[in-house]
């Protein structure tokens, strides 16, 4: 199920990416060209997770996760094979218990799912996601459930030297922390 004005989102998205890999050095965009030569790449989910995605500060580096977000969010083929799944042609990820897509009508919004469950900087992550919205306000990000209530997680991140400062933070409805970071919008 696709938004009605989700063409105009990735179109946002992808001028964004443009953006960022324009503004990278010569060496890094060879690094990205020579990735993109292989037909896919491994991802450890355990990689989408570092300081500047939970506090949604982002880089020149941070193309290849939006990218990924990007690719996650919009292709209809994910398939497992072992241990890994495949998503379209681009990505394979390892360390996912299951991928699945979400409508919620109430926010217009459409999401991918990542379910999964290790421990970074000292809080579990449960789930990482893409999500699309639109209505009266579009826009294009991810999000991160973490295990526990959102006090108990800030804490502990600010102990990493962590800081929240871009990010919204909410409990979701079963106690835990969701951490969302809007790319676009």
């Amino acid at each position: 199920m696709t938004l009605p004005r989700l063409d105009s989102v990735k179109k946002t998205v992808s001028s964004w990416i443009v953006l960022l890999l324009l503004t990278t050095s010569a060496s890094t965009q060879a690094e990205i060209h020579d990735k993109q030569l292989n037909s896919s790449k491994v991802i450890d989910v355990q990689y989408l997770i570092s300081k500047s995605t939970l506090s949604c500060s982002f880089n020149t580096s941070s193309g290849e996760l939006i990218s990924f977000y990007t690719n996650l969010l919009e292709n209809p083929s994910i398939e497992k094979k072992n241990s890994q799944f495949i998503i379209g042609n681009k990505y394979k990820v390892k360390n996912v218990k299951s991928i699945n897509s979400t409508f919620k009508k109430t926010k217009n919004e459409i999401s991918k799912n990542m379910d999964t469950d290790f421990n970074k900087f000292g809080v579990r992550v449960l789930r990482i996601s893409s999500f699309a919205q639109n209505g009266d306000s579009e826009n294009f990000g991810y999000y991160i459930i973490l295990k526990g209530k959102p006090s108990f997680n800030k804490s502990v991140l600010q102990k990493h030297n962590i800081e929240l400062t871009y990010s919204t933070i909410e409990e979701t409805n079963g106690g835990n922390t969701r951490i969302r970071c809007i790319l676009v919008g």
